[in-house]
């Protein structure tokens, strides 16, 4: 990935949280919810819808269900693999 297209020198530098998260957020969720809730009225005042600000800050509202409140939005991932965990409900109904 840091060879790819997208290896962005804030990738670089912050793809190691990924793996050993630091002690204390650099960009906390809430800060980031902070942000992406101005966008996404901004988005709402001028008629533009933001889609992908919509679904990042109902994952980011997750992560914060989960516990995850004062820590770097890198935990996201932390997040997606608790929700995967978690199973399909519809698989026990199928059988």
């Amino acid at each position: 990935m840091m060879n790819s297209v997208i290896a962005s020198p804030l990738l670089r530098t912050r793809s190691s949280f990924f793996i050993d998260m630091p002690d204390g957020p650099l960009f906390s969720i809430r800060m980031i919810q902070k942000y992406l809730s101005l966008a996404l009225n901004m988005g709402l005042d001028l008629g533009v819808p933001l889609y992908t600000a919509s679904v990042t800050n109902q994952l980011l509202t997750s992560s914060r269900g989960l516990g995850f409140y004062q820590k770097d939005f890198a935990v996201v991932f932390d997040t997606l693999l608790q929700m995967s965990e978690a199973g399909d409900p519809r698989a026990d109904d199928a059988s």
